[in-house]
């Protein structure tokens, strides 16, 4: 086995578009077996070869159904729009709601050099896409604005109680079709209780630094609001975690 360091941050090394394969030999089935060993070791969801500081066009995707390798991957068609949460190896501090096709079709080939091609939606589909983004330089946040970014790192969740609410009726949904399908439900929902955990803390940090500022702010600033909306946060964390404990994984 061989774990490799994974490079982390907005580095010129992962804003660089890697190079087409073009010999399928033993150095490209060993970078294909570090991918995969670290992939597993820090169970991610996928690995792109210039994480491991090698600008190669491989990823390597997991999303419960066993290592897949996609070697020269391209997306040649795209349907539909969802948004959902997503994390990165190469960031991982930050979690953010990024809108991604619903369906791909990607092409590629396999280690030996044989070209395919496959379907994918949702949660494979996401993961699909965001490695093929790092494959081109291209890092998860680039798709936010400014102004959405700091809006989701300091979780000013106000407007958004009804999406939670809906995120946390779905994590009661035990119907789920396949293994690889429950699998994917709960790794979002433990993005999504890790991503919340953070603004939360951070949202306590900001009211009680606003404390100081409160006279001069008073008539500026809904209090009553801003503190329900931390309590009900901090609830539905709670929720979200204790659903998590009890399901299988």
């Amino acid at each position: 086995m061989s774990i490799r360091p994974i490079l982390q941050g907005d580095i010129q090394a992962l804003r660089q578009v890697s190079d087409p394969v073009t010999a399928f030999d033993q150095k490209l089935k060993q970078v294909i077996d570090d991918l995969s060993d670290t992939v597993t070791a820090h169970r991610g969801l996928g690995l792109a070869a210039p994480q491991i500081d090698i600008p190669m066009r491989v990823i390597v995707v997991d999303v419960g159904a066993g290592v897949q390798v996609f070697v020269n991957p391209e997306i040649v068609a795209a349907k539909g729009e969802v948004d959902g949460y997503e994390s990165c190896l190469s960031f991982p501090d930050h979690t953010l709601n990024i809108r991604r096709p619903q369906q791909i079709t990607v092409r590629a080939q396999d280690a030996d050099g044989r070209e395919f091609s496959l379907e994918a939606t949702d949660l494979l589909a996401r993961v699909i896409c965001h490695e093929v983004d790092h494959l081109n330089g291209i890092l998860f946040m680039d798709y936010l604005s400014e102004e959405e970014m700091v809006l989701q790192a300091l979780g000013l969740l106000l407007d958004d109680d009804d999406e939670t609410a809906e995120t946390e009726e779905a994590s009661d949904d035990t119907d789920i079709e396949t293994q690889a399908e429950e699998y994917a439900r709960q790794q979002e929902l433990q993005l999504i209780a890790d991503t919340l955990a953070e603004l939360s803390w951070k949202l306590t940090l900001s009211l009680e630094m606003l404390q100081d500022y409160r006279a001069q702010l008073a008539g500026d600033i809904d209090w009553n609001r801003l503190e329900g909306c931390n309590d009900a946060l901090e609830q539905l964390i709670e929720t979200l975690e204790e659903n998590l404990s009890h399901t299988p994984r």
